[in-house]
């Protein structure tokens, strides 16, 4: 999960995914199913120039926006 999400928190985002036997994790990995993305960053910068969104394509994992998820 990375940035800010407009419709949810990050908090019940994180309650949902846990709900529906997620997990939320801090770092891209091989595990990783889904990189979930909000509208910007924390800093404001767009998400595509975050670390985590590169390392996703990178890894070429799915990466899902807040009405995809």
């Amino acid at each position: 999960m990375s940035g800010i999400f407009s419709e949810i928190t990050r908090e019940k985002l994180e309650a949902l995914i846990s709900e529906y036997g997620g997990r939320v994790t801090g770092s891209v990995s091989g595990k990783t199913d889904y990189l979930v993305v909000g509208y910007k960053l924390e800093d404001g910068r767009e998400v595509t120039l975050g670390g985590k969104y590169r390392n996703a394509t990178a890894k070429k994992k799915p990466i899902l926006d807040e009405a995809g998820f």
